[in-house]
């Protein structure tokens, strides 16, 4: 008995012992009680996403919190690898030194803090560590969280320990093959410690936007909100992806027209669900054109330019989602679909406009979209935290910056040309100034279809678009509706009355069903309107979006 007790004591030890040397035993994690480690020395290992060089340190989704004994072998710290450009000035961060913040970008916070320190403190060691990387992909290690040149270390690195506690940043250069593939590890005195880590990216895979694409959701993975999402998207017809008109209700048929573009991702290493928090979000630039009419008296009929650039475009950091909508922990738009098991997920998006009657100004003047012409370029990527970082918090604005990026941009576009039909609907406009699209810029593309430029062509003085306005006066018990359309003279100087229709109305009357200019048009009291009031109710909206502003003329929907 008292051999087989021996034995056993003896198989513990060595257990033990193969455990601090070479990773986890099988079975549970084993719990370790720092104060109790072998080692008198130990490291210390600390997730990215924050920027470590500002006093105090910033964090972008990293805790600022050294992982327990138990974490930093048996979870690992996170990073992304270092491939995208924090700092916004053009170069992919590994190639990059001194990655400090500029007007368009952060100082670097993509590097996984480290350090080797004793394990009790004031105890003084003497003699000599070994730091050695024992596996992992390509890293490196810096004195200096911006990678100032002449502070790189070579592994493996002899440490006086003495000098202790001394802090390293570890930067990665490719995703990892593994997640925890990246190991380190410190030996001192017959004893070691180690921390392991994992480097994430996120690879596009494909792209849905093909009208006639009949891929069923079930079949690609699509589950939960993105797949809510979809559903609550689909046309009358059937489709779910590429341009035309969707989102189909019983009642009014397809409510909206414009583009549905699904995007499948890739994260690498498979198996990060217990690392990461994912987030799909986009960059938008635009320019707009439109048509006013801002006063209901006197109408200046101004054409007017304005112009969303890219963040970076606008002193803004590079990585601003900048079309990325308010959002609510109830907001479907908010959604992003949790990987699945071989680590892919989804995002949604879908740029469009209403097809009924769709309010710009709220009443007592309400003001409707006569037709909108929109063309937009868009940069799509994701970006990522470590697990549980809310990338939806509630919050009132065109976005948020968060996380780290930890994919390409990948460019895309969509335009939609409509026009008011008879019932005064938004209807697509296919003329020859029409030409809506959804395009994806894969690298099956033509590179010369984008960036999309559209040219504004400015007719002459006779301008065929203008804005409908409504009188409605009572007077000697008689009531009446004037219809006025009004047009821009002179490239924007002013307004002149193109087209009036005077109507009789019935004194007891608060809704009328007319016929102008070929449009049905029902207006409605909402208030008692007294002697007269004046209801610009159809203003024609014109909004281009482009991606370089060409200075010309406007013929977009001439023939309205």
């Amino acid at each position: 008995m008292k051999t087989r007790t021996f034995i056993l004591v003896a198989l513990t030890f060595v257990s033990m012992s193969l455990y601090s040397q070479n990773g986890n035993p099988p079975g549970p994690p084993l719990q370790v009680n720092e104060t109790n480690m072998e080692c008198d020395v130990v490291l210390d290992i600390y997730d990215a996403f924050v920027d470590w060089k500002s006093v105090p340190p910033v964090s972008w989704g990293g805790n600022m919190q050294a992982l327990s004994a138990n974490d930093k072998i048996n979870k690992g710290a996170v990073c992304v690898a270092n491939k995208n450009d924090t700092n916004g000035n053009g170069d992919v961060d590994w190639g990059d030194n001194n990655v400090l913040a500029n007007p368009v970008g952060r100082n670097e916070i993509d590097m996984m803090k480290l350090v080797l320190r004793p394990r009790d403190a004031g105890v003084s060691l003497n003699g000599q560590a070994m730091l050695t990387k024992i596996s992992g992909g390509t890293i490196r290690l810096w004195k200096t969280p911006e990678k100032i040149p002449g502070t790189q270390e070579s592994l493996p690195l002899t440490v006086d320990v003495s000098t202790l506690p001394i802090t390293w940043y570890i930067e990665v250069k490719e995703p990892s093959t593994t997640v925890r593939d990246i190991e380190l590890q410190v030996s001192y005195g017959g004893t070691i410690d180690a921390v392991k880590a994992t480097a994430v990216w996120v690879d596009l895979v494909e792209t849905f936007d093909d009208p006639t694409d009949n891929t069923e959701l079930s079949s690609l993975g699509v589950v939960g909100c993105v797949k809510v999402q979809i559903e609550n998207d689909i046309a009358s017809n059937g489709s779910k992806f590429g341009y035309g008109a969707f989102r189909y209700r019983s009642e009014f048929g397809d409510t909206k027209l414009g583009s549905r573009i699904l995007f499948q991702w890739q994260i690498k290493p498979l198996n990060t669900n217990d690392l990461i928090s994912i987030d799909g979000t986009r960059q938008r630039e635009t320019s707009n054109w439109k048509l006013d009419i801002s006063s209901p008296f006197e109408p200046p009929c101004a054409f007017a330019e304005t112009t969303t650039l890219f963040p970076f475009n606008e002193q803004m950091d590079n990585e601003f989602p900048n079309d990325d909508r308010s959002k609510s922990n109830q907001d479907v738009d908010a959604c992003v679909q949790t990987q699945t098991v071989d680590g892919r997920f989804f995002t949604w998006d879908v740029p469009s406009v209403a097809i009924h009657e769709e309010k710009i100004v709220e009443p007592p003047f309400p003001l409707y979209r006569a037709f909108v012409d929109d063309k937009t370029n868009f940069y799509e990527y994701v970006r990522i935290a470590p697990v549980n970082y809310n990338f939806n918090p509630i919050f009132v604005g065109p976005g948020l910056l968060l996380g780290s990026r930890a994919s390409e941009k990948y460019a895309w576009s969509s335009a939609y040309y409509t026009k008011k039909d008879a019932y005064f609907k938004l209807d697509q406009d296919n003329s020859e100034y029409g030409h809506s699209h959804l395009r994806v810029n894969d690298p099956t593309d033509d590179i010369s279809d984008y960036p999309i430029s559209y040219i504004i062509n400015q007719l002459n003085t006779s301008y065929s678009l203008g804005s409908y306005s409504a009188w409605v006066s009572s007077f000697n018990n008689e009531k009446s509706v004037i219809l006025t359309r009004y047009e821009d003279y002179n490239n924007g100087g002013g307004c002149i009355q193109a087209e009036t229709s005077t109507t009789q109305l019935n004194l007891s009357q608060s809704e009328y069903d007319l016929i102008f200019q070929g449009h049905s048009i029902h207006l409605t009291e909402l208030e008692d309107l007294g002697v007269s009031a004046y209801i610009n109710w159809h203003l024609f909206k014109s909004t281009n979006k482009q991606n370089v502003l060409i200075v010309g003329s406007h013929n977009t929907n001439g023939n309205h």
